[in-house]
This record gives C-alpha cells, sequence and structure tokens, in this order.
C-alpha cells in the first residue's frame, strides 16, 4: 500500500505539467513530418498552361502543426490556415481541396472567367498519421513510466 501511495504521489506531482508536457511534445514531434507531406501535395496539384500565379505556393505556406491538451481533451493536427491567406484568397485552399469544379477570373481579369477543378490533395497526404499518433501516445506512457519508477 505504502508503493501505492508513493506512485499516487509522484503522478500527482508530475501532473503539474510534466505528464501534459511529456504527451504534447510527442505528439507534436509525430505531426511535425506532416506538414511537409501536405506541402509537397499542395505544389503537386496539377496546373495547365504556362503562367502561373503562385496560388499553390501561397496555399503551401500555409500548412501548419499543433498540439493541444485541454483538460482530458488531447488535440494534435495539421492543417491549412487559410486565415494566413491574403485578404480576398481567403477560401481558395478549401476550393483547391474539395470535390467541385469551382470558377474564378483568370489572372485576376474580371472579365475572363474560367473553370478549374478541384484536386483533393490533403487527406491523401496524411492518411498514414493515425499509426503515428498511437505510437506517440505509447512513446509518452513509457516515458512517464520511466519517470515514475525513478
Amino acid at each position: 500500500m505504502a508503493t501505492l501511495r508513493a506512485v499516487a504521489a509522484q503522478f500527482r506531482a508530475m501532473a503539474d505539467g510534466g505528464v501534459t508536457q511529456i504527451t504534447r511534445a510527442e505528439l507534436a514531434t509525430s505531426a511535425r513530418p506532416l506538414a511537409p507531406y501536405v506541402r509537397a501535395a499542395i505544389l503537386n496539384t496539377p496546373a495547365r498552361g504556362p503562367k502561373h500565379t503562385g496560388l499553390r505556393l501561397r496555399i503551401a505556406r500555409c500548412v501548419q502543426t499543433w498540439a493541444t491538451i485541454d483538460g482530458p481533451v488531447v488535440s494534435v493536427g495539421v492543417e491549412v490556415n487559410s486565415a494566413r491567406m491574403p485578404d480576398g484568397e481567403k477560401s481558395l485552399p478549401l476550393m483547391l481541396n474539395g470535390t467541385k469544379v469551382w470558377r474564378h477570373p483568370l489572372f485576376g481579369r474580371m472579365e475572363t472567367w474560367v473553370t478549374q477543378p478541384s484536386w483533393p490533395y490533403f487527406y491523401e497526404a496524411v492518411a498514414w498519421y493515425g499509426p503515428a499518433s498511437r505510437l506517440a501516445m505509447s512513446r509518452a506512457e513509457r516515458q512517464i513510466a520511466d519517470r515514475l519508477s525513478g
């Protein structure tokens, strides 16, 4: 019984940040490699014609990863943060990734509009993340157990 009390006391002491920090660090580390995959998928979406506006590069620059712990809720992810897009282009990452054909002015000229097919890039690039997140949680559990066992 004394051992259980000692472990419980150590766990309470670690709960003030140790458990949270270890878990968040492992999840963030496992999510970090996703950003280059998503950026590459965006940059590899097909384009027609010899002239480009740099839209794919602007969208690729909006990719970010994050990991948070808020009470019992653990969240980790990768996203294309459209708030980082220039004004007037905030909906374009979603439109490019969508499933429908979309229309836009040709090189910003409002008198000439073209249709463009969407090219879903995001989910294929991150589909393998499920197993990686489970491995990250296992690593965090081992680190916490090692600290508790001394």
